[in-house]
């Protein structure tokens, strides 16, 4: 989509330089022509910066965490059901989903399927515990340790 911009706001920079493509023939008759030129390379050029603002506006956002004002905005473009869920499996996740959000997310028209995945995104899979920035492994009684564990406590008896 952003390249499809670009090469919207690009035509006039390029009918106004080179004095070529369709914005080129319409003003061919219009005088003086080098005031037309201009107009169209300054036309290409402001939207071209305008664009390319907009763009990397879009495209931040893409890299921040995914909360629900996030899919309801997806939603609201229009993006389809698996594209937000891919977004959901792939991205950094921060939902609020409690009985209230969830009623929030319904009237916002987001999809079932969609809610779905963000309910199983905040599943915790794995304990999220850190000594000194290293992750350690918790096991709970009677569940067999790795042979790492083995090795380590082995280091130390």
């Amino acid at each position: 989509m952003t390249i499809n911009f670009l090469q919207a706001g690009g035509y006039f920079l390029f009918s106004g330089v080179g004095n070529i493509g369709d914005w080129a023939v319409v003003m061919q008759g219009f005088q003086p022509a080098w005031f037309w030129r201009v107009g169209l390379t300054t036309l290409g050029v402001g939207s071209y910066l305008m664009l390319i603002g907009v763009s990397s506006q879009f495209l931040a956002a893409e890299d921040s965490e995914i909360t629900n004002a996030r899919v309801i905005e997806m939603t609201k473009i229009g993006l389809g059901e698996d594209i937000i869920i891919a977004r959901i499996k792939t991205g950094s996740c921060q939902f609020a989903l409690s009985d209230n959000d969830l009623a929030q997310l319904k009237r916002a028209n987001v999809s079932d399927k969609v809610v779905a995945a963000m309910l199983e995104s905040s599943v915790l899979t794995r304990p999220r515990v850190t000594i000194d920035g290293n992750p350690l492994e918790l096991h709970t009684i009677g569940q067999e340790k790795s042979a790492a564990d083995s090795d380590t406590r082995s280091a130390f008896t």
